[in-house]
């Protein structure tokens, strides 16, 4: 079987100095295409997205929102986003929490890849808790990770 995919791709984004810190607006577009010599039941897709997001320091204090939506004319429409916090109590110190969830469609070659593809395949979707503590100083790094990822199929 040969097997020939295509990706076309554009992507907008906008940064804006918005107080103490940055806003992002973007829109993305992308065409995928997949050329074999057997027939599949979806053969090309279009996925229209936008973000927004925020991320801002003041003083000690860092924040991030995120949102986005993936239309993806295959799985469908879903949203997705992010919410992270940290605070620096020290030149060396820092602690963090985040949350957060994901989407990720199969790829043509997850589908469709001779011998190791499945064309039943369903998107992943999942939920994203963290907590840290980290330590800096020149080149000493320690850092220590809580995280409980829950990816549903």
């Amino acid at each position: 079987m040969c097997l020939i995919a295509t990706r076309i791709s554009f992507l907008w984004q906008n940064d804006i100095v918005a107080g103490p810190g940055t806003a992002i607006l973007g829109v993305e577009w992308v065409e995928q295409k997949v050329n074999a010599t057997t027939a599949y039941s979806v053969s090309s897709r279009d996925i229209q997205s936008w973000f927004a997001g925020y991320q801002a320091h003041a003083g000690q204090h860092s924040f991030q929102a995120n949102l986005r939506n993936d239309d993806n004319s295959q799985f469908g429409s879903h949203s997705t986003g992010y919410l992270g916090y940290g605070y620096h109590f020290s030149t060396q110190w820092r602690i963090g929490a985040s949350a957060g969830s994901a989407f990720k469609a199969p790829t043509f070659n997850d589908l469709y890849w001779p011998s190791a593809g499945n064309p039943d395949l369903r998107p992943e979707q999942s939920r994203n808790k963290e907590a840290s503590l980290h330590y800096d100083q020149g080149v000493n790094h320690f850092s220590v990770v809580y995280f409980d990822n829950q990816v549903t199929i």
